[in-house]
């Protein structure tokens, strides 16, 4: 009997159902949009119907690749983390889940980080700061706002685990979406000092029970079955945080690894050993495997940053060559020698600042190096670098000045910004590291579909097999002449940001000044 694997994940805008084979190979792919309700600073998802649309997408794999469900062995699930999914004593959600990208609670949040000892405190527990959406200060928030429903909750858990919940009927939670708010990373366990120092410290015996991400999380129910074509009795693996699924579907597995996704943001992830001090400006996850971590940060813009530049310089050849405008792009730059002789673009588009690797709301996008016989191609160029350079800032301050070229080190390079060869070279050169993209896409979905293999007995050999059998479309060895161009400008990319932190402050006074001239005109 040939064996596939389901994988689930619930992202934040997109929900994904795929089918894979033993070697990891997508054979079928759904999706549909998730229900989400915005009001202003609120998001927030119906949780019904979030089941309404996963049962759905798995019953249609199941129509339309005509497979005897006999043939799915075992299903993974991962997720979008923090928020707030709870249950009342009837297993019922005491209300819609309130999303991580919620901020309804940012004067909270404002009150709470000018108690810095407090902040520093959190931080040194959790590995992460305060912010709105976070499961902790949602907790609080509920708390001060929403008395009857904090009174009501009895279950809190995280996305991932109300799927599986709705799958198994079995209410369980794993270390890595606990392991960015609630629990101590030193112990691994629910931190009591957090909780009371927030004032919630009677929310401790609501959390799911903790269990490891590749463990059984629960098999099919009856009622599952009907709703969904899955065979009874199938087991379902625990599940984990969507960016620790995205390291299992690429097979990010040893120290140092990164794992880089260019989206609309940047996430930069390093898989780290045996660490010991959370007080670092990066936040950090469990990984999968039991003794590491990935110190993970995610900038405001990624891709954003090229968005706006192709709008404000090649707005007429977007309307002209549409679905082709990158290709375009990157003819235009190849010839151009790394550093843009000169220009630098700082990739702080983004209207709400920079939060990593440091954070200052005022931060904002800047050419630096501009003549008069420099046009829109050399600054494009500068647009790509100012990305990649972005990305090896991450990377510095994660490795704290142990930085030097290391080829043999390497970047797993996903999301849109992975379609790009050039690109992806210019990341190579300027972090004087290896850059793979992997065949396939839906990593996180993968993620979680292939560590669910391990659901009845947990051999780590049987996974790194598979991890073998994943293809590499491109590999992109950094060339050393172009590293050592691109740390002469990341020199000066750093000390500029560094010396314009004030200067941004004054900036926004000068900005808001002319925001209230306009309004008068």
């Amino acid at each position: 009997m040939k064996k596939y694997f389901l994988g689930i994940d619930c992202g934040t805008t997109m929900l994904k159902v795929n089918l894979y084979d033993e070697k990891g190979i997508a054979v079928m792919r759904k999706q549909i949009k998730n229900p989400v309700i915005t009001e202003g600073r609120k998001i927030e998802i119906d949780m019904e119907k979030l089941w309404d649309n996963v049962s759905y997408l798995i019953r249609e794999i199941i129509k339309d690749s005509k497979l005897n469900p006999s043939n799915i062995v075992s299903i993974g699930v991962c997720a979008q983390g923090e928020g707030l999914w709870a249950l009342d004593k009837d297993l019922k959600p005491v209300r819609n889940a309130i999303l991580w990208n919620d901020s309804r609670a940012h004067t909270m949040v404002d009150s709470l980080h000018s108690d810095r000892d407090l902040i520093k405190q959190i931080k040194n527990i959790t590995g992460s700061f305060i912010f709105g959406g976070g499961t902790n200060l949602l907790l609080k928030y509920i708390k001060e706002n929403e008395r009857e429903v904090y009174d009501n909750i009895e279950h809190i858990f995280f996305c991932k685990d109300f799927i599986r919940f709705k799958l198994t009927g079995e209410i369980f939670t794993d270390y890595s979406d606990m392991s960015t708010s609630i629990i101590d990373l030193n112990t691994k366990e629910i931190s009591n000092e957090m909780l009371k120092l927030l004032d919630i410290e009677q929310m401790k015996e609501k959390f799911a029970p903790m269990k490891k991400s590749y463990e059984l999380g629960g098999k099919i129910t009856k009622e599952a079955a009907r709703l969904t074509g899955l065979k009874e009795n199938t087991p379902v693996a625990i599940g984990m945080l969507d960016v620790i699924s995205s390291l299992s579907g690429v097979g990010a597995v040893n120290d140092g690894d990164a794992l880089v996704i260019i989206g609309t943001t940047i996430s930069c992830g390093v898989v780290r050993q045996d660490l010991k001090d959370f007080s670092a400006n990066p936040g950090y996850e469990i990984h999968f495997l039991d003794d590491k971590f990935l110190e993970v940060m995610s900038t405001m813009s990624g891709a954003a940053n090229l968005e706006w530049a192709i709008d404000t310089f090649y707005s007429n050849e977007r309307r002209e060559y549409k679905d082709e405008i990158y290709s375009f792009l990157e003819t235009e730059i190849k010839d151009i020698a790394p550093g843009a002789e000169g220009i630098i673009f700082h990739p702080y588009i983004s209207e709400s600042g920079e939060r990593m690797p440091f954070s200052n709301k005022n931060a904002r996008a800047q050419f630096m190096g501009l003549s008069i016989n420099k046009g829109r191609k050399y600054m494009l160029k500068a647009v790509y670098e100012g990305v990649a350079l972005a990305i090896r800032d991450c990377l510095d301050s994660v490795f704290k000045g142990d930085y030097e070229y290391d080829k043999d080190s390497i970047i797993y390079l996903t999301g849109g910004g992975s379609q790009s060869e050039i690109w992806a070279q210019i990341i190579a050169d300027a972090t004087g590291r290896s850059v793979k993209v992997l065949e396939g896409g839906d990593f996180t979905c993968r993620g979680a579909a292939m560590l669910s293999t391990m659901t009845n007995e947990a051999d780590f050999s049987k996974l790194l097999n598979i991890y073998e059998n994943y293809k590499v479309k491109w590999e992109f060895i950094p060339d050393y002449e172009n590293f050592e161009i691109y740390q002469d400008l990341y020199y000066i990319y750093k000390k500029t940001r560094m010396t314009n932190d004030n200067l941004w402050h004054d900036l926004k006074l000068v900005r808001d000044k002319s925001k209230r001239k306009r309004k008068n005109i």
